[in-house]
C-alpha cells in the first residue's frame, strides 16, 4: 500500500515540473509584471497592491488571451447567463470599493 502511495505522490510531483505548467505560470508572471506592476508608476507599494484586484478582474473577465483563441479565461467555465452575471457582479464588487482610490493614481 505504501508503495502505491509513494508512486502516486511521485506522479503528482512530476506533473508539477512539466514545461507546460511552468510555461503558463511564467507567462502569467510576465503579463502581470508588464500590465499591472510596472504598467504605470504607483506612489507606493500599497497603491500597487490596491490596483491588483482590478487588474485581475480585467485579466480574467475582459482581456482576450491569445493562447485560448482570444477568449477570456472565464469563458472556459461555460457558465450559463445567470451564473455568469452573478459571478461577474461578485468579482467586480471589490473593484468598486478600490476604484475611487486608484482613479488619480
Amino acid at each position: 500500500m505504501s508503495d502505491q502511495i509513494s508512486a502516486r505522490l511521485q506522479v503528482l510531483e512530476d506533473k508539477q515540473d512539466i514545461a507546460k505548467t511552468n510555461g503558463k505560470a511564467e507567462r502569467f508572471i510576465q503579463t502581470s509584471l508588464r500590465e499591472w506592476a510596472y504598467a504605470k508608476s504607483y506612489p507606493t507599494s500599497d497603491h500597487r497592491a490596491a490596483a491588483l484586484p482590478t487588474w485581475l478582474h480585467r485579466y480574467n473577465w475582459h482581456r482576450p488571451h491569445g493562447g485560448i483563441n482570444s477568449a477570456t479565461p472565464i469563458s472556459r467555465l461555460r457558465l450559463d447567463q445567470d451564473n455568469l452575471l452573478s459571478l461577474h457582479i461578485q468579482s467586480a464588487a471589490p473593484m468598486a470599493s478600490g476604484a475611487s482610490g486608484n482613479a488619480s493614481a
